[in-house]
């Protein structure tokens, strides 16, 4: 478009000069989104991008202690629930939230992508009853009563 610079064309500029520059605009582009930039402007990423933003994060999570991982998992549910569902891959971030058991962002998923709004729910609620309690079910049933009174109040 006539000498401006989108988002595109920094991203197919930076691709060009390597992993490590394409893996910046990554980062840059996490900033932005969980910032909620985009929603703001109106912009939806292209799939491609949230994909490759995704599996970066996933990596990057695997090479992280126990309590940086907790974290890393945090920005990874706070992208998913960002992102435009229009420019998300349902297959590649359902699996991801079954992985990493991201139940804000599967029940988002599901209630705002299919209109399913017991599916979610029901694998939270599965996972809070599991035996022995997993360590975080304190949040998980916080997410839990949370989507209830959202779900009570519309």
């Amino acid at each position: 478009v006539g000498g401006v610079v989108t988002i595109n064309t920094v991203r197919d500029e930076l691709t060009k000069n390597g992993q490590s520059a394409g893996e910046l605009y990554l980062e840059a582009v996490e900033i932005l989104l969980r910032k909620g930039v985009f929603s703001r402007k109106g912009y939806a990423l292209a799939p491609d991008v949230l994909q490759a933003l995704l599996e970066l994060l996933k990596r990057r999570r695997l090479l992280l202690r126990a309590h940086e991982s907790l974290r890393m998992q945090v920005r990874i549910e706070e992208c998913i629930l960002a992102a435009d569902l229009a420019c998300i891959d349902f297959h590649q971030v359902a699996t991801l939230c079954h992985e990493l058991s991201l139940y804000r962002a599967l029940i988002y998923l599901y209630s705002q992508g299919l209109g399913d709004f017991i599916f979610g729910a029901k694998n939270l609620i599965l996972s809070i009853r599991r035996s022995p309690p997993p360590p975080d079910v304190r949040t998980r049933l916080a997410t839990f009563l949370e989507y209830t009174h959202l779900l009570l109040s519309n």
